[in-house]
């Protein structure tokens, strides 16, 4: 299944360093919510990218996306890096608003 360009958008950015960029795939009231915590605003979002490329040096490889019946989509993905465990497989659970992410819940 193909992604919106957003979320591919969001993937190809999330690693790299231009974190206000990252941050303008969100709506302005957009939620993250990432390892039992969650973040509120661009301006938060951008705040939580900054926190983690200072800790970790990691790669995304998508394995997979299906959409929903809700309309969000889910994209698995391979993450490997220097953070403890060095891979792991995770799920992000997007939902857009207006051609933008709303919410992502990353499990």
């Amino acid at each position: 299944m193909d992604t919106p360009e957003i979320i591919d958008r969001y993937l190809q950015l999330g690693t790299g360093p231009d974190h206000a960029a990252t941050a303008a795939c969100f709506t302005p009231g957009a939620t993250v919510s990432d390892d039992g915590r969650t973040y509120h605003g661009r301006a938060e979002i951008q705040a939580w990218r900054e926190a983690l490329a200072g800790q970790f040096t990691y790669t995304v490889k998508v394995l997979g996306t299906e959409g929903s019946e809700s309309g969000g989509y889910r994209v698995r993905s391979l993450v490997e890096g220097d953070f403890p465990g060095g891979r792991v497989e995770l799920t992000y659970a997007f939902r857009l608003r207006d051609g933008l992410i709303s919410e992502l819940t990353i499990g």
